[in-house]
């Protein structure tokens, strides 16, 4: 997973908020805003569509392994962690903070089921499992049980349309860094009207810590830092109920944040 290696970052200026977010690519290459970015790195896309953006994305994973180890990127270590942290922000937000239903969940860019597996199936009576690249989709539904498993969606998130009102939570790891900030909101948009009542969107993903953006040239993917995600939330509509950091993580990769919206 490339986007666990972190590279050197300064640090965050107290009155970077007041200014344009901007960032850095793995090649070196510097942006002096976000919308200068996008501009750049989908002026020779494909379309409105945006096709060469999301296919370096695809042909990464459909080249790895379908194994923790893989899906990690070499990080397996990590995961007894992340999944401990998440199983217990989940519990914690439906006993203190919104009681949301226990009916039907969605693992939205769920890999080989590694969260599905380990604690969404503990938390829901149905999990619906949502993964574009087929090599990790078919290790995902041998290793669900079959009597947790709902529908099988073979698709990215930026196509993602959810019935209306029909998930308990709509859970979201380590894929929204892949979306462009239009097909984010577009997406997030879609999935608040997916929740039933009570419902929540829970999110996960990497973030920076220096108030800049980074993105990977290799498999065209953007960490944000927190203001852009709460930034993007307020667009898309979305309500932050509550927010947690990754606690156990090594230092030397990309800090990991939890985020519970509506």
């Amino acid at each position: 997973f490339r986007l666990f290696k972190m590279p050197a970052q300064g640090k965050a200026n107290g009155k970077s908020k007041a200014k344009p977010i901007a960032g850095g690519a793995s090649d070196g290459e510097k942006y002096v805003n976000v919308q200068e970015m996008w501009k750049k790195e989908l002026s020779e896309k494909d379309g409105d569509n945006q096709l060469a953006w999301y296919s370096k994305a695809l042909d990464y994973w459909k080249a790895s392994e379908a194994s923790v180890n893989g899906v990690l990127g070499g990080f397996q270590e990590v995961s007894p962690a992340d999944l401990q942290e998440t199983h217990e922000f989940l519990k914690e937000v439906r006993q203190e903070i919104v009681p949301y239903g226990t009916e039907l969940c969605i693992d939205c860019g769920c890999g080989i089921g590694r969260v599905a597996v380990a604690v969404l199936v503990n938390l829901f009576d149905k999990v619906d499992l949502m993964e574009p690249c087929a090599n990790l989709m078919d290790k995902a539904k041998e290793d669900v049980p079959v009597s947790k498993l709902g529908e099988v969606i073979l698709d990215s998130l930026q196509n993602f349309h959810p019935k209306f009102q029909s998930y308990d939570c709509i859970f979201i790891q380590w894929a929204t860094l892949y979306l462009t900030d239009e097909h984010l909101v577009d997406c997030w948009k879609r999935c608040k009207d997916g929740l039933k009542d009570g419902g929540i969107i829970f999110l996960k993903e990497n973030i920076t810590r220096n108030g800049r953006f980074h993105i990977d040239k290799e498999d065209s993917s953007i960490t944000r830092c927190d203001s852009q995600y709460k930034e993007l939330f307020q667009l898309a509509g979305l309500e932050l109920l509550a927010e947690k950091d990754q606690v156990v993580w090594p230092d030397d990769l990309f800090p990991v944040k939890m985020y519970v919206l509506r």
